[in-house]
């Protein structure tokens, strides 16, 4: 007859977190290697989209002239929902960086930006944009403070 030794469960566990590990690292890049260039879920195919800047104002009560460079608009980091314009479909959502920077890519045709936010201040406005083939739309998007 054979005879085993009990090793214990301490092997077992180590199998299990390597293979867990194996399993993340996997997918962690093939998450970031979909991000660089490779065709985003709504076929934009990486170089058509939109890009540009959320900004937040007025900051002061009173806007003067010339105007105070304290005064200007913020950097905003804000979601944005991005709709069909035909169908008013989500087609995808992103959230500006915290300088209010962001680059979304989208295959060329007309989208809705609808800023999310409720009632209160601060409250974006919605807006067309246009997406052309092979090009990056710049455009800023404003949220208004209430300050006036």
């Amino acid at each position: 007859m054979i005879e085993r030794k009990n090793r214990g469960i301490a092997p077992v566990i180590l199998i299990l977190i390597i293979a867990v590990v194996a399993v993340l690292g996997i997918g962690t890049f093939y998450y970031t290697q979909s991000r660089q260039g490779l065709p985003s879920p709504s076929g934009g195919g990486g170089d058509s989209g939109i890009e540009g800047s959320v900004l937040l104002g007025p900051i002061c009560p009173v806007q003067r002239i010339p105007p105070d460079p304290k005064c200007a608009d913020k950097p905003y980091a804000a979601t944005i929902i991005v709709k069909d314009s035909t169908n008013q479909a989500e087609i995808t959502q992103f959230t500006s960086d915290a300088s209010g920077h962001f680059k979304v890519a989208l295959a060329p045709g007309s989208y809705w930006l609808d800023p999310v936010g409720g009632t209160m201040p601060p409250i974006g406005r919605s807006l067309q944009v246009t997406v052309s083939p092979h090009a990056f739309t710049n455009i800023d998007i404003s949220f208004d403070t209430g300050i006036r």
